[in-house]
């Protein structure tokens, strides 16, 4: 290959993470060029072709073609590089604040969250409107910036937020894994730091999927089901929140993403779920369960026999474990409270960290299989 032919491989946007750190195994990215994206694919730059990329990515479907370095399909990295929030920042901080500075902030929809109001930041509350207004300047997609005012507290798991900067409006619509969410960031609990989970749970092809019924428990806006039923049509999904506004949420989002597979959403407390009329015909016939309520899931699993099937049900349960061997604690946790609640544990299939919570806790994941 010549100095001036270069090679992209074309993949399927939703299963981007994935492949890109396929490719990233073998270092075979050319990180001198922008990986990008176009309608539902992304682009991604390669440095040469090696002969057992088919092995590679056995499984996912991929087009390579060649084009010149001058190829308007080629973005120079260097030229489009965008600099991090806390380099944009030490252009208007003092000197003495910068090791204080925020590294990243959330992004949902057309609103930007920033964390703000530690101790420690104190320093950097009179300057709180310039980072605001630095947020606007440098992201045009953005139209709200938002200081987080609380922590993650109550019934419906929700905080406060102080506009810093544009318009107030909490309500956005979140694009996420090919589906758009309306979400409002103050009456419901979304996090778009659990994409990539969402699309893990979403992608995994089980018979589970087919031989009953999948549930989220504590659903939000809906973003796990919609998913799944963006990806697999014939499947038949439900989900359950004691938040009234996210179900409504939920149903408009039904719309919004012009599902064809079957959904329901419920507004009910899963602690009084067994005497609710509708679910008499779910008795024994959920073949997914989804609990992500890190903090409470555990405490719920109580509620799960009625609807086990006879064969065994999957199960993806979510919790807040201690960063020290975290896996083995979850398992422990888990296992403990299975017993407890009169069901057997049949199979593990996968367990991992999914992201950091706080500076001694993580969030874990368990994908097990559980009968009665």
């Amino acid at each position: 290959m010549s100095e001036s032919e270069k090679w992209i491989i074309q993949i399927n946007r939703i299963n981007g993470d994935v492949i890109i750190k396929k490719l990233q195994s073998v270092n075979v990215i050319d990180s001198n060029f922008k990986i990008y994206s176009r309608d539902d694919s992304i682009f991604i730059p390669l440095k040469q072709i090696i002969e057992n990329l088919p092995e590679l990515l056995n499984g996912y479907e991929f087009k390579i073609f060649e084009v010149q370095e001058n190829d308007e399909n080629l973005k120079d990295r260097k030229l489009t590089h965008r600099k991090s929030l806390k380099e944009t920042l030490k252009k208007i901080i003092p000197l003495e604040y910068h090791n204080i500075l925020p590294r990243a902030f959330d992004i949902i929809g057309n609103i930007a969250i920033i964390e703000l109001n530690r101790d420690e930041q104190k320093p950097l509350r009179s300057y709180i409107n310039e980072i605001g207004k630095v947020l606007l300047e440098n992201h045009p997609n953005i139209k709200s910036v938002y200081e987080k005012a609380s922590d993650i507290e109550g019934l419906y798991r929700t905080r406060k937020f102080d506009l810093i900067a544009g318009i107030n409006n909490t309500e956005t619509i979140h694009k996420e894994n090919l589906c758009k969410f309306h979400v409002d960031i103050e009456q419901t609990f979304f996090s778009p730091r659990l994409a990539y989970e969402r699309q893990r749970i979403a992608n995994l092809e089980t018979e589970f999927n087919s031989n009953g019924i999948i549930w989220d428990i504590f659903c939000g806006v809906g973003p796990f089901v919609i998913q799944i039923s963006k990806l697999y049509p014939k499947s038949r999904s439900i989900g359950t929140d004691i938040n009234y506004q996210a179900v409504e949420l939920a149903k408009k989002n039904i719309e919004l993403n012009k599902i064809n597979g079957e959904i329901e959403f419920y507004w009910q407390d899963v602690k009084e779920i067994s005497t609710f009329p509708n679910f008499t015909n779910h008795q024994n016939n959920i073949s997914r369960f989804i609990m992500n309520l890190p903090e409470k899931s555990i405490q719920f699993l109580k509620y799960l026999p009625p609807f086990i099937q006879k064969e065994g049900s999957l199960l993806h349960i979510y919790q807040f474990n201690n960063k020290i061997n975290p896996i083995q604690e979850a398992k422990e946790v888990f296992e403990k409270e299975l017993c407890n609640s009169g069901m057997r544990l049949k199979e593990y299939k996968f367990s991992k960290v999914v992201k950091p919570f706080s500076p001694n806790n993580v969030m874990t994941v368990l994908d097990v299989i559980i009968t009665l």
